[in-house]
């Protein structure tokens, strides 16, 4: 079994659905809940001559109060974040800039998609992780694995294309990073002021 996690800034349940569809025939996946608010995604893959077949699941958490900003732990979602916030913000032998970035991207993250692979990443598994994470603007969290690996360390965050954003190290393999915030979730709280 191997696992990972995508956080994004958005909360696009549909665009995910597509993103898959458009990796794998629609016969492989079966998905619980309606596709604009689903809970899980199950992902068969095919079944070949001399490969057994593999599962992959995708459930999906988002804050109960979405924003820009990660205050005081009201959900699953938001405890976890605050607690990943923390957890890369003491590493010490890194990039400050780069680590400013990460600290707002994951204040900022109202969406966690949890990924589970019954057999490891296999191709078409990996092409909808990235994907995933590519479309949906976000970064990924995992321990090293098939397609993840954080020099010098056991987990890292990564990004679209599977290049270290940081890991508990310090290493990165990216200069920079770009943080992008849901306009509505701001003007929101601007009004709250």
């Amino acid at each position: 079994m191997e696992n990972c996690s995508i956080y994004s800034h958005h909360i696009w349940y549909k665009e995910i659905v597509t993103t898959i569809l458009d990796i794998v025939p629609e016969e492989r996946v079966a998905i619980t809940g309606k596709s604009n608010s689903w809970e899980k995604i199950q992902i068969v893959s095919e079944k070949g001559l001399l490969k057994s077949q593999n599962k992959m699941t995708l459930s999906c958490k988002v804050r109960e109060f979405p924003s820009y900003q990660l205050g005081d732990p009201v959900d699953e979602i938001t405890t976890h974040l605050n607690g990943l916030r923390n957890y890369f913000g003491a590493i010490e032998d890194c990039d400050a800039r780069l680590l400013q970035k990460l600290i707002f991207k994951i204040s900022s993250i109202n969406m966690e998609i949890s990924v589970v692979v019954d057999n490891g990443f296999n191709e078409d598994f990996e092409a909808i992780v990235l994907a995933i994470t590519e479309e949906t603007e976000g970064f990924i969290f995992s321990k090293n694995n098939s397609i993840f690996e954080a020099p010098d360390s056991e987990s890292g965050l990564f990004n679209e294309n599977a290049d270290v954003i940081l890991c508990t190290s310090g290493y990165s393999d990216v200069k920079d990073l770009e943080v992008l915030l849901e306009p509505h979730y701001y003007a929101e709280m601007k009004k709250k002021e």
